[in-house]
């Protein structure tokens, strides 16, 4: 296990699969048409807001600039769509 590795596993421990911004998520979602697109910045491993989004029926991208992090969330979300990225520079197009 490499030193990032170290730290993906430690950030994604303490994150936990608890969802303390449940309340914002309702009404960000309410906002959302059925199937709508997310745009997860920071995603991280996924766990909990890509995964709360994916079973609301959205369909969600993780950007993260932590390849380590993209490993987690490609395995925890295979149905998903997630790149490493650093979101400062991302472009949309």
């Amino acid at each position: 296990m490499t030193n990032c590795d170290d730290h993906a596993g430690a950030w994604t421990a303490a994150r936990g699969a608890r969802l303390p911004e449940a309340a914002w998520m309702a009404r960000f979602a309410a906002l959302l048409p059925p199937g709508g697109r997310v745009l997860d910045l920071g995603c991280g491993s996924g766990v909990p807001v890509a995964r709360h989004f994916l079973g609301l029926g959205h369909k969600v991208t993780g950007i993260d600039s932590a390849p380590e992090m993209i490993i987690r969330f490609r395995a925890n979300l295979p149905k998903a769509e997630a790149e490493v990225a650093d979101m400062r520079t991302l472009d949309l197009g």
